[in-house]
This record gives C-alpha cells, structure tokens and sequence, in this order.
C-alpha cells in the first residue's frame, strides 16, 4: 500500500512517545505517524489526515485507552486555536518529557553519550498548583473579517478568542474595545491584520500595536480614546506599517515602520531589580518570572567573577547581558536590533552612566551601562554588517579571547562559527 492510500483510512495504535511539537508518536504499517492530542502509553483509534514517505500525520478519533498523566485542559479552545500542545498532560508530567527532549536530542542528534540533565525549573502556580496561568507578558493576535485570535494548526483559519489564560487578564478588555472599532469603523483586512499586546509584569503598564498592511487606520483617534479610558494602565498605542515584502510568500511579525497613536514610544517593566525601557519590536523575555530565574541560574552555573568577559550574543534590551554584569566587570551584549538597544540606552539614571558610539559608522551604536560596579555593553549590528561578520572565518570573529559566552538559542545555524570560536577559547552558555 502507497502513502497516498493511507489518507482518509482510520488505525487502532499505540502511542509510543512524543515528538518535539508534543504530538503523539505511532506506527502504521510501519510508517511513524504524528497524532496530535496523544499521549505515550495510549491506545486510540486515529485518521490519517497526510501521508508521505517517511512519515504520515493523523487525527485523533477516539481514545480507547488515556495515559494516568492525562489532564483536562484549563482552556476550552485547546486543540483548535494552534496555541498550547500539551495542556491535556498534568506539569510535572510535561516537565519530565521535556528534560528527556533536552536529553535525546544531545545523544541521538549530537552524538553525545551519557548525557546527565538536571530537572526541568517549572512555573508552577499557586500552592504549588500544576498550571500556573496568565505568566505571558506578550501577545500577537490574528485578525480576520470574522474573528480575532490565534491561528490554528495547520490551517491560515483565524480560531476567535475572548480571552487566553496565557496572557494577563487586560488583554479580554482591549480585544473587545478594538473589535467595537473594527465594527464601527469598518476597518478591512488589509487595514488592521494583527493586535500585539505587552503588559509589564511588575509595572502594569500596557502596549497596544496595531498591525497594518497598509499603514492607514480610520478613526484612530476613536479607537485611543476608547482604550485609554477602558484600559487602566495603558501606556502607549501605536500603528505597525507591515506591508507584505516583494518577492515573500509571507509577511515578518511586524514591519519596520512605527507610528506613535498616543502615549508613549514604550513601556517600562523590571526583572532580577533592573528597570527597561520596552519598545514595540523589541525582544523582551515573555514569561518574565522564569526569567529571572533563568539570570539566576546562568549567574550560578557560569562562575563569572570580576576578571571575566563575557559576550552576551543576540541579547536583546540587555536584560541577560546586565543580570551577568553583577559578577563580571566586562560584559559585551551583541544585537542586531537597532531598537533594542535604544531601548537599553534608555534604562534610568543610576543604571545607564555612559553612552558613547563605537565608531562612526551610524549603523552600530554601543551602549556602555554600569550595574552596581560591574559594566555592560550593547552593540547593534546592521543584519548587512551581521551577515558579512558570519561570512567570515571563525578565526576573525570577535569575541576570540573572551572568558566566556552567554548564547540564546533563537539562531542556532547563524552562531555556528560563534560557537566553535567561544569553544575554543572559554566557556559557553547555550
């Protein structure tokens, strides 16, 4: 039998472990298949939806037999809005399989043997609950003529959503305010296409961006009165200019033109006792609570004392960069984001104590920030200087004669010449 002929048949199976994007993992006929919504240990009957030559995915039809960590889902839309892949499975349950994720793919991908990973740090909620809600700082939603939310798995199907247990709970209240406006305003498609909503986790200050293709909204300033009288805390509102680029089958999360609506350019928020300025397209860590703990943790495991330097490479507004000054006297944070390091340069006084440009080319500005007695530095590379910087051989890359270096993993096929130059000469911190 062809894979073609798969398609459309339904299979009792068995599930025998899970995948990275949490599906469950089967065999049918030999052919491993995907089953989203299954758990390892399960029998089910399932409907094969695509098959291929080295794999096939399949629907969940009945569950015959549920795993002991099966839960019933906190959100009444999981498993149609494309968002969370594992609530149906308790915590600590989720926590163990990721660990074991972690741990594959550094013996089975890397080649490594006997690989000992530490436990998974979880967010659990109150009382040491299973679930710990509303712990997302950020939130992009979907907008489509007949509904505002997430998309769903698969599909370019906008799944309407009143509220995610996710993201803070002011976020209800503004899609309700914006989706007033659309109707009374008769704002189209192309007009408004996404809603991103940033809420400071200790500040409470709220960003509201309107995603626009083509950058005109009628009856903005309805629509600012409405959230700035609804909305306690709301800080800034502001239109996205995100055209769909020539050439691209698709558009980037948000384009690179900014208009101010009202407000403010940015919205303030802390982590680990450091005060940042946040500005639309900059990257901020989501689940602000674990990132802390993640700064405490990299302040553990790397040892810095005051003699080291450190390269914080693709560090966003410097928040890592900063909690690593606290043991080091020289941390250098690399970011291609002009608007990140603005808005590092922005920190309150007492935190930033020099700023001064790296060279005279306008297209890489440095940030020089001091925490307690340590210092940091921000440098933003255009992706053009990025790019050629990558091209070149690892032995000219800069940061050889570093102690040691603190990498997010968001491009790891980029930092390959970074890692084997950092490898070379001190630590790394993937």
């Amino acid at each position: 039998m062809s894979p073609a002929d798969l398609v459309g048949r339904e299979y009792d199976v068995r599930v025998e472990r899970l995948g990275g994007g949490g599906e469950g993992i089967a065999s049918i006929d030999g052919l491993v298949t995907f089953v989203r919504g299954a758990l390892p240990g399960e029998t089910a009957r399932v409907r094969v939806t695509k098959a291929y030559a080295s794999y096939a995915a399949a629907e969940l039809v009945e569950l015959t037999d549920a795993a002991p960590e099966r839960t019933a889902p906190a959100c009444p839309l999981f498993g149609r809005c494309g968002g969370c892949a594992l609530m149906h499975m308790s915590y600590r349950r989720e926590l163990e399989y990721k660990q074991k994720l972690v741990a594959d793919a550094l013996e089975r991908v890397g080649g490594f043997q006997d690989v000992g990973v530490a436990d998974v740090l979880g967010d659990f909620g109150p009382d040491g609950a299973d679930f710990s809600p509303r712990y997302r700082n950020k939130g992009q939603y979907a907008v489509s003529p007949s509904a505002i939310g997430f998309v769903a798995a698969g599909s370019h199907t906008v799944v309407g959503v009143d509220d995610c247990l996710l993201q803070k709970p002011g976020g209800a209240l503004i899609l309700r305010e914006i989706s007033a406006w659309i109707g009374a305003f008769g704002i189209g498609p192309a007009e408004l296409t996404d809603i991103v909503i940033r809420t400071g986790e200790h500040t409470g200050e709220v960003m509201v961006v309107l995603v626009s293709q083509t950058g005109r909204l009628r009856g903005l300033g309805a629509l600012a009165d409405r959230l700035f009288c609804a909305v306690p805390g709301l800080r800034s509102l502001t239109v996205n200019h995100n055209p769909i680029p020539r050439g691209a089958r698709k558009r980037p999360a948000l384009g690179a033109k900014l208009s101010l609506a009202a407000g403010d350019p940015t919205i303030r928020d802390t982590l680990s006792g450091l005060s940042f300025s946040i500005s639309p397209a900059a990257f901020f860590q989501v689940n602000t609570r674990m990132a802390e703990r993640l700064c405490d943790q990299i302040l553990a495991l790397s040892g810095v004392t005051p003699a080291d330097t450190v390269f914080d490479l693709y560090c966003g507004v410097g928040s890592i960069s900063l909690c690593l000054a606290r043991g080091a006297d020289n941390v250098i944070g690399v970011e291609v984001s002009q608007t990140a390091v603005a808005d590092a340069r922005e920190m309150p006084r007492g935190t930033a104590s020099k700023i001064r440009p790296s060279s005279r080319s306008a297209r890489k500005s440095v940030l020089r920030a001091s925490a307690g007695t340590a210092s940091a530095r921000i440098s933003s590379y255009s992706t053009r200087r990025a790019r050629a910087a990558r091209r070149r051989s690892s032995t000219r890359w800069p940061c050889l004669g570093l102690a040691g270096s603190c990498m997010s993993p968001a491009s790891p096929r980029r930092s390959r010449a970074t890692l084997r130059a950092s490898a070379r000469r001190g630590r790394t911190i993937f």
